[in-house]
């Protein structure tokens, strides 16, 4: 078993109601990163501004696109 463990999660911001967000928990670096779509794929969270957030209109939407994209790998 490896000894990286990654955890997404579906968050809606408190300043965006009604559109979600991924975040990418990695440990045990203890890194977070959000998913800003395909092209850019996974970017440090606390270096990336909400700009370029990738957002979704519903929670099953975004839960589709964390299966789907969480093997693509992380940008540092």
């Amino acid at each position: 078993m490896s000894a990286r463990i990654s955890a997404v999660m579906t968050c809606e911001p408190d300043y965006a109601p009604g559109r979600f967000v991924l975040l990418r928990a990695d440990s045990p670096a203890q890194q977070w990163f959000v998913w800003c779509g395909r092209s850019l794929g996974w970017l440090p969270f606390d270096t990336t501004s909400n700009v370029f957030f990738r957002f979704f209109a519903s929670t099953s939407e975004a839960n589709e696109a964390a299966d789907k994209w969480i093997d693509l790998p992380l940008q540092e």
